[in-house]
């Protein structure tokens, strides 16, 4: 990454706007951050297309359910966002976490990944990856699946990033 495009991607993220929205008894906390809005836009387009799929192959694996989702946990990405993104409760689960899933489950299930951002021209873009997990011979295992990509622009009018457009992609 050139010079200009470091010092670029630090400015853009000191302008991020960060609201946080306290509710009453269970304080949950909403972030209007390009990652929730990646992983909230991500999950409804996936819903959207690909809901109807039943990916479960024959039961070999757990069909995925776009409205109770599995996210990895990651303390840099994740650790603020909300479990409740729409109509989706997401659950955040860290690699022991996913193993114990799995060995419960006996069966393989999907889980997205928020990758860190990126700057893609004069745009930012985030993408969330679906894996399927599973535990072989002592180790996580990560199969992937597909991905979807939110592409953000910086409006300064409103001085905020508008979520510009998602696209769906897969293997």
């Amino acid at each position: 990454m050139s010079n200009r495009n470091k010092l670029l991607f630090a400015f853009l993220f000191w302008l991020l706007p960060v609201h946080l929205i306290l509710a009453q008894e269970n304080a949950i906390v909403v972030n209007d951050d390009l990652y929730t809005i990646s992983l909230k836009a991500g999950i409804e387009e996936m819903e959207k297309q690909w809901g109807y799929i039943d990916d479960s192959i024959d039961g070999e694996r757990i069909r995925t359910d776009y409205k109770n989702i599995i996210v990895q946990r990651d303390r840099f990405i994740t650790g603020d966002l909300p479990s409740v993104l729409g109509n989706s409760r997401i659950q955040y689960l860290n690699h022991d976490q996913l193993i114990e899933r799995f060995k419960k489950l006996k069966k393989e299930f999907s889980s997205l990944v928020i990758q860190p951002a990126e700057i893609e021209g004069a745009r930012v873009k985030v993408t969330v990856t679906v894996y399927w997990i599973s535990y072989k011979k002592g180790m996580l295992q990560f199969d992937l699946s597909d991905w979807s990509t939110a592409y953000f622009r910086f409006d300064c009018e409103k001085r905020k990033f508008v979520l510009e457009k998602v696209e769906l992609g897969g293997i």
